[in-house]
């Protein structure tokens, strides 16, 4: 994959992570762990802190339909698309929670997207039977 669409990717997974206003290690993690997929290597150790800071001084992250819209405009390909819906669902459940501001940001994404069964999958792996 080439490096500007795993870079949309990881800013995406970021975007999802810090939606509640929150920096939790498990999504850290999962972020690094994609990362690695997507890099075939490891982050520099504060990249994802250093990133998520950026991020939060550079954009208005109250507004989900905006965020919303700056993910979807930043990956285009339909691959990336189904990859990153899947990531974004392992993201928001890396900590555990199901937030509704999480999953209105979701849901955005996957209507832009055209992902909605792709997305509707990846939570029902999450439903406690």
């Amino acid at each position: 994959m080439r490096k500007k669409r795993a870079d949309s990717i990881i800013d995406a997974l970021i975007k999802m992570m810090i939606i509640d206003d929150h920096l939790d290690p498990r999504e850290h993690a999962k972020i690094s762990e994609i990362y690695f997929y997507l890099h075939g290597k490891h982050p520099d150790p504060y990249y994802i802190e250093e990133k998520s800071f950026k991020i939060m001084n550079d954009q208005d992250l109250d507004d989900t339909s905006e965020v919303s819209r700056v993910i979807a405009e930043s990956i285009k390909k339909g691959s990336s698309r189904t990859l990153t819906t899947i990531s974004l669902v392992e993201v928001m459940m890396a900590d555990k929670k199901r937030l509704d501001r999480e999953v209105e940001l979701l849901e955005m994404i996957a209507d832009l997207w055209d992902t909605q069964d792709i997305l509707e999958e990846e939570l029902q792996k999450y439903v406690k039977s």
